[in-house]
């Protein structure tokens, strides 16, 4: 950033709702303030704004309230351990589930931005909005620049970071100068 906005930090965002669980054990401690922020605020959003744009029904059965009722009646042992959760669920999924199904890691719905900053179309494509007049206006475009060649060159993996520049400027370009970005 070119300023200083002075902008909350992620724990001082999230301080008050730790101080509201202070007792609790960390595992639902972290279980509950994800509830109050995280999974109302991003990934529900996410979810209800993409499923109506292309006007599909989305069902998240387990946050029905009965089902969450029994879940957060579980003792600590049956939810997670350690790096391992879900340990209840995945023992009633082993009942009727092969094993590779059963025990299989977390996986989400991955795009492959990564890659895609690698290849010359997209890497140009991001690298004209990175030093750009927006990017100008409000970030040092050179340490832009900088993790993006690194990001190219297999250095480091910065496709998060750079995804949410990219996408600031186009939402920046979009509703504060008019410019209707191109079909890719």
């Amino acid at each position: 950033m070119k300023r200083d906005y002075r902008a909350p930090t992620p724990a001082q965002r999230c301080k008050p709702y730790f101080d509201a669980v202070r007792g609790l054990d960390e595992p639902t401690a972290v279980q509950w303030v994800d509830w109050q922020t995280w999974l109302p605020r991003d990934i529900l959003r996410k979810a209800d704004r993409m499923s109506m744009a292309h006007s599909l029904e989305l069902r998240v059965p387990f946050l029905d309230r009965q089902v969450l009722a029994a879940a957060q009646a579980l003792p600590r042992r049956y939810r997670c351990t350690g790096r391992r959760g879900k340990i209840a669920l995945r023992a009633a999924a082993a009942r009727r589930l092969p094993p590779q199904l059963a025990d299989a890691p977390k996986r989400g719905f991955p795009v492959p931005l990564a890659d895609w900053l690698r290849q010359e179309k997209y890497y140009a494509l991001v690298k004209a909005k990175l030093t750009g007049p927006v990017a100008e206006h409000f970030f040092d475009t050179g340490a832009l620049c900088a993790l993006l060649d690194a990001h190219r060159a297999g250095k480091t993996n910065a496709m998060t970071k750079l995804w949410a520049f990219y996408c600031f400027i186009e939402w920046y370009e979009v509703y504060f100068t008019g410019k209707i970005p191109p079909d890719l």
